[in-house]
């Protein structure tokens, strides 16, 4: 994922790009997002869901 300089809509400073992860269900959710360190606003920025099936991986990636 390339990282673009995004400023936040409230403070017009720059936000960070952060990823979390959760397992739900035999599925594993990661979550990238940019964070405004000034005002704690979020703007989503993709998310990937990874989920097993028989003997393969299954890839879901939703922007």
């Amino acid at each position: 994922m390339r990282m673009n300089k995004v400023t936040c809509p409230r403070c017009g400073i720059y936000m960070d790009l952060l990823a979390e992860s959760e397992s739900v269900s035999g599925e594993k959710v990661i979550r990238y997002f940019y964070r405004c360190p000034a005002c704690g606003y979020r703007l989503s920025a993709s998310v990937i869901k990874v989920k097993k099936e028989d003997d393969s991986v299954v890839l879901s990636i939703a922007k």
